[in-house]
């Protein structure tokens, strides 16, 4: 989850005297909905979030305008993660693609975006669609290797099973053999069942 990182603290003095801006509240209600997310309840996390994005937003509809383009964009990708976990995917994916929207527009971890979507669509059962966001990913997979070493093998796997599913056998096995080569020279990555990832409920292949 991207929230410890991104979110950030701003306070606006006038007068002598500290207002609360729309961003300390839209925090304030994001670390609510963090700790929702953390308790399993999934609901609660996605009303949560998307008050965080309405009160970034203020009067503005285009969060573009919003006061932190950045910030907003966290919050629509949790409020995907979120709403995938209750199993409405069009719902889910339609808020992260405009996590990823703002993020391409705006430098932020457009890659995060993309891996949430394709992981989105394959507990969806759309493996052919959640390879077409890792056709955008894993051609630079391999420039957060020693950066993140457990995530970079998670997703090498998850990739793998993915392409396997679509039947894209030399990717499957290029990807396979990149895992297989990774783990032999990292001995201390954690079991697969240990990453962090959001808990979609798997559906029927499409």
């Amino acid at each position: 989850m991207r929230v410890g990182l991104s979110i950030i603290v701003l306070s606006l003095y006038v007068c002598g005297c500290v207002t609360e801006s729309a961003t300390d509240r839209s925090r304030l209600v994001a670390r609510q909905a963090n700790v929702a997310e953390k308790h399993g309840d999934w609901m609660t996390s996605a009303q949560l979030w998307e008050q965080a994005i309405n009160i970034e937003k203020g009067i503005w509809d285009d969060p573009e305008l919003s006061n932190s383009p950045k910030l907003i964009a966290v919050y629509y990708y949790e409020l995907g993660r979120s709403l995938g976990v209750l199993g409405k995917y069009d719902d889910a994916e339609r808020n992260l693609l405009e996590a990823l929207r703002l993020d391409e527009k705006f430098n932020g971890p457009k890659g995060m975006d993309l891996v949430e979507l394709a992981r989105l669509n394959h507990a969806h059962g759309d493996n052919a669609r959640a390879a077409s966001y890792l056709d955008k990913v894993v051609p630079r997979i391999d420039e957060v290797s020693e950066h993140v070493p457990a995530q970079y093998f998670a997703l090498l796997t998850e990739a793998a099973a993915i392409y396997e599913a679509v039947g894209q056998n030399d990717q499957t096995a290029a990807l396979k053999t990149k895992a297989e080569k990774f783990s032999e020279s990292h001995p201390v990555l954690k079991p697969l069942d240990d990453y962090d990832w959001t808990p979609y409920k798997m559906s029927a292949a499409k």
